[in-house]
């Protein structure tokens, strides 16, 4: 989320662009780790008369050794520069524990081990990026993830 936040400008064509795109530009905060946005939505019950599901990529841009070596590279620039070691902790700390971009662990930005919700049965891994769904639909995994979500607004469970 923070780096999208970054990437999006903040002047007034930027604030244009952000409000046709989600609302506001109220996704860079709201989406924040323990947001109140985030705190007040997860308070809230479950309908028991909703069947949820979760459908989690594990598209990651990165293999281990590709984040190894990014790991590596930051802390290279952080013992030859004083400017890159004082904000080290706030680079490497992140670096520790970041499944969100590898792959087989998470779509590049969630985690899988993150992504659960405590009574959700219906779980499904699929081999797509955060942001496939906004991609062409002619790619397999796109067309994948779209099918199992017509399955389930049809009523029916991959596993039936």
């Amino acid at each position: 989320v923070d780096a999208f936040c970054r990437d999006h400008g903040h002047g007034v064509d930027d604030f244009f662009r952000n409000a046709a795109i989600d609302g506001l530009d109220e996704a860079c905060e709201d989406m924040r780790p323990n947001s109140r946005f985030l705190q007040a939505l997860n308070a809230r019950a479950r309908n028991p008369a909703v069947r949820y599901s979760l459908l989690l990529g594990t598209g990651g841009p990165l293999t281990e050794d590709e984040l190894a070596e990014l790991r590596s590279a930051v802390a290279a620039a952080i013992d030859q520069n004083r400017l890159t070691r004082l904000f080290g902790p706030r680079v490497t700390e992140p670096l520790s524990d970041f499944d969100e971009v590898l792959r087989e662990m998470g779509d590049g930005a969630v985690a899988v081990k993150r992504a659960r919700l405590e009574g959700v049965d219906d779980t499904v891994l699929l081999e797509f990026s955060h942001l496939t769904i906004t991609r062409d639909a002619s790619e397999p995994q796109a067309r994948e993830l779209i099918e199992a979500i017509l399955e389930r607004l049809k009523g029916k469970s991959v596993t039936e």
